[in-house]
């Protein structure tokens, strides 16, 4: 700017005068085009794109050129010089027109980013016109007019200015080379210290770098791909890297990777073989390599994330899965119904569901330990699971309860099938650790056939069809229905009442008088359980014992009777009615109770009582899931002086097998025969046979519901010594037996069979 106008002065010479110049003048002219530059570029460069920002920057610059420039012409002596204020403003307005384009056009370029050669050189030409300009067109409003007086001082010629015009330009174009130069220089270190740190980072950086060439060679590779892949570095230049990828995960590999060609990045998670052929899980990023605007490579940073699926899948383990046996777990199996719910409704077709239980679980766990239990558990559904299609579920509910879902059947007789199977299946006996038992299963299904019944209501109903298979006593299954629903409310009713029975009152006790027939006196009596609830009345004990048994308070039944009929037995005997024989039946699990044989000891010690005065009447049920364990209780409690009175007999499958190996006393025969006596001569027969054979083994017998006189006469005439029955009397209070027969002596029993 300073150069061009100097060198203008030095060319004007309308008089041919010898000028001479000012130098302090010369030296502001210069300070003011520095300045004014200086304070244009510093708002020029802040962080500001409005048009303000243009303006005030160019204002700023165009009056540096025109300070620098009337200061220059003012540099000159020798003559005064006079102006056409028109051209003048005219020059000035330019100027500043001219200075704010060039800085608007510059703030367009810079914004667009680096700028070209063209855009360069028009910014150029601009500004030196804007320069250029200026000069000419103030020059040409000045007239210039030789005056003679005393000269200032400081004077420099023409030839001088012109020496030092030359200098300065030199001087600026050497620092111009020379900020090139160090411009170059530090642009080359700062180039060395990113290739630096990128090397760093590169080879430094814990996840892993491919770089790939467009086809997807692998060209380099850092440090950390060596643990991940169990390649060397050099093994793996020049190698294909869709040869790593696990085929199920190539296409999907192949497509992300021709995204990345057209510059598109993707992010993803890809299957691996290392080294090792090892199966790993990566977190792959894509990202592409831009060169001069063309695609020169794609960079694939990758981290290995095997233990993270891992724990992942675990974790799903945990939340999915039964951690015991393996199988879907409640909440899974929750989606998968509600899923085949939902593909039934759509398809029209039928789903049924299953639930299980693994009946007297709780004996095996309870008699041979938790370890037995769990491999119970194991082999239970190792043997549901091939009675079942690979395309039915089979979950854990949790304890011993199991459901199974089974979809797309076409009638209910496939249903019956697989639960035959299943019931089948674990009859076979079980031989765990050493300890053989049997366990059977019992089954609930319900169906779902379309309609708005939701996932809660058939899990409902199942839960409620097991319930009435569980009444059986295992080894059956039900379908829902709504009786079975009826039923199920008044169980639930039964059981409430039942938990509260014992400390509200609600039980008490009968006898039933037993007779010697052939002494014609009264031999004691059975005493019979019977409760009465609140709301329903009276309960029968076939409804009532098997729902104790259930819900866990049998046990406590079973002492409370025990308390009360010793404690009877105890008064009548203080009031001299002498030691009344008494018969107590006992649910076969109490006999599973550890307690049990504590609990007699301690009841017959605090009540004084006399163990043979005392009768269990126990059921062939008690033999049949582990006989040895019966087999030791039966024998203490004999060595305690208790009898023992096999019930029901005759009417199981091994009743001869128990009076061989089990300590029994007494067998009461099932009331089944004696209906058809003295009529039916099969019944006669079986009754004859029993007799015999019960002498031979020199026990007793007791024949159960004798009504008729015909029935006692053919027992008597048969060498049976003990009956009970209605002919003789029904069950009685205490205060009726008191009454009937103990007060009376043993003389009425005629009358009372009478009455």
């Amino acid at each position: 700017m300073w150069s061009v106008h100097f060198t203008g002065l030095l060319a004007l010479n309308p008089f041919h005068f010898y000028h001479l110049f000012t130098f302090p003048m010369v030296i502001v002219s210069l300070l003011l085009a520095i300045s004014g530059v200086m304070v244009s570029y510093l708002l020029f460069f802040q962080q500001n794109d409005s048009h303000w920002h243009s303006i005030f920057s160019g204002i700023t610059f165009g009056s540096g050129i025109i300070g620098m420039h009337f200061t220059g012409v003012k540099a000159m002596m020798g003559n005064s010089i006079r102006y056409d204020f028109k051209l003048v403003i005219v020059s000035i307005l330019i100027t500043f027109l001219l200075s704010i384009l060039s800085m608007y056009v510059w703030n367009r370029c810079r914004q667009n980013g680096e700028p070209s050669i063209k855009r360069t050189l028009g910014m150029a030409v601009l500004i030196g016109l804007t320069i250029t300009l200026m000069h000419y067109m103030a020059m040409s409003g000045g007239f210039y007019i030789q005056t003679t007086g005393t000269q200032p001082t400081l004077l420099v010629s023409r030839q001088v200015l012109l020496i030092v015009v030359t200098v300065v330009n030199f001087f600026l174009f050497a620092i111009v080379l020379l900020l090139s130069y160090f411009n170059q220089k530090k642009a080359e270190q700062n180039a060395s210290d990113k290739e630096r740190r990128y090397r760093s980072l590169f080879e430094q950086n814990q996840d892993g770098i491919f770089i790939l060439d467009p086809l997807g060679t692998i060209m380099e590779a850092n440090e950390a791909i060596e643990g991940i892949s169990g390649y060397r570095k050099g093994e793996l230049y020049g190698m294909d890297f869709f040869r790593m990828i696990h085929p199920d995960d190539l296409p999907m590999t192949v497509a992300y990777f021709q995204d990345s060609q057209k510059g598109i990045p993707h992010e993803f998670q890809v299957r691996v073989y290392d080294k090792q052929q090892r199966e790993i899980f990566l977190r792959v990023k894509n990202v592409p390599i831009e060169m001069n605007g063309k695609m020169d490579g794609i960079y694939v940073i990758v981290r290995n994330i095997t233990s993270q699926i891992k724990m992942e899948k675990q974790l799903k383990q945990m939340a999915y899965y039964d951690a015991l046996t393996g199988i879907p777990n409640r909440r899974l199996l929750q989606e998968r119904l509600k899923k085949a719910v939902q593909q039934a409704e759509q398809n029209k077709t039928n789903v049924a569901l299953f639930y299980l239980d693994c009946d007297r679980f709780k004996w095996v766990n309870d008699t041979h330990g938790h370890k037995t239990g769990d491999l119970l558990l194991k082999g239970f559904v190792q043997r549901v699971a091939k009675c079942i299609r690979e395309s039915d579920t089979l979950a854990r509910l949790g304890g011993d309860e199991f459901a199974l879902i089974v979809n797309g059947f076409e009638s209910k007789q496939e249903v019956i099938r697989i639960a035959d199977a299943i019931i089948q299946s674990m009859r076979k006996p079980w031989n765990i650790n050493g300890a053989e038992f049997i366990v059977t299963t019992s089954i609930g299904i319900s169906i779902y056939s379309g309609g708005e019944t939701n996932i809660n209501h058939l899990l409902a109903q199942a839960d409620k069809a097991l319930y009435a298979s569980k009444e059986k006593r295992g080894g059956t299954y039900h379908f829902y229905t709504k009786e079975i629903a009826e039923k199920m409310d008044r169980n639930i009713m039964l059981e409430d009442g039942l938990r509260q029975a014992v400390s509200l009152g609600h039980f008490h006790l009968v006898y039933q008088p037993q007779v010697d027939i052939q002494e014609n006196q009264l031999a004691g009596f059975e005493v019979l359980l019977r409760y009465t609830h609140p709301t329903i009345g009276m309960v029968s004990p076939s409804e009532f014992i098997p729902i104790c048994e259930k819900i866990g308070i049998i046990h406590e039944v079973t002492e409370w009777v025990l308390k009360e009929v010793l404690k009877q037995q105890k008064k009548w005997k203080d009031t001299g009615f002498g030691e009344i024989p008494i018969a107590i039946n006992i649910s076969p699990t109490t006999l599973e109770n550890p307690s049990f044989l504590h609990i007699v000891q301690s009841l017959m010690k605090q009540f004084e009582t006399n163990p043979t005065s005392i009768e269990f009447e126990i059921t062939e049920d008690a033999f049949m899931h582990n006989m040895n364990h019966v087999k030791v209780i039966l024998g203490k409690l004999n060595l305690m002086g208790i009898k023992i009175s096999l019930d029901d007999f005759g009417a199981g499958y091994s009743s001869l097998k128990y009076l061989k190996e089990l300590p029994i006393d007494k067998v009461k025969i099932d009331r089944s025969f004696i209906k058809g006596i003295p009529e039916k001569e099969r019944e006669k027969a079986i009754i004859e046979s029993i007799l015999e054979l019960t002498r031979r083994l020199k026990g007793e017998v007791i024949c159960e519901g004798i009504e008729t006189e015909e029935q006692l006469l053919f027992l008597k005439e048969q060498g049976c010594q003990f009956v009970q029955g209605y002919y003789y009397s029904k069950p009685l209070s205490k205060e009726e037996v008191e009454k009937k027969f103990i007060t009376q002596g043993l003389i009425s029993l005629r009358q009372a069979a009478g009455q």
